[in-house]
């Protein structure tokens, strides 16, 4: 290739390069604009759950502080003073568990799962 033949490809391949890129990006967003695909915005719970409080698990537990994190995703709070909160959510069990995910050909554990299971439910205040 002679550079009279680069120098001419590299002239108009920005500009098309350009174009392509930005005629993909157009058809990606009205594609996930058509499937109904939108970002995730606050979500608003009924007025009965704007104060929860949580029984039956510290404030210290790493599930509670993930809930606290959820619940102001939605504009209501986690209390720690049951006479404050409008429900509570009753932790009635709290397990985890550990199960062996990969063996070595030796016959020795290499990696474990850890699963947890909450089990729930929800009172409202009178």
């Amino acid at each position: 290739m002679t550079s009279q033949n680069f120098s001419f490809f590299a002239r108009f391949l920005p500009s098309r390069a350009i174009a392509f890129f930005g005629a993909l990006a157009v058809i990606a967003t009205l594609a996930l604009g058509g499937c109904g695909y939108h970002l995730r915005g606050v979500t608003s719970l009924d007025p009965v759950y704007q104060a929860v409080y949580v029984q039956g698990m510290s404030t210290n537990d790493p599930v509670y502080q993930q809930l606290q994190r959820l619940f102001l995703n939605t504009n209501s709070t986690l209390v720690t003073d049951p006479s404050k909160a409008s429900a509570t959510l009753v932790i009635d069990k709290n397990t985890v568990e550990q199960r062996v995910a990969v063996v070595t050909p030796q016959a020795t554990v290499q990696q474990y799962e850890l699963y947890q299971r909450i089990t729930y439910h929800i009172e409202l205040a009178d």
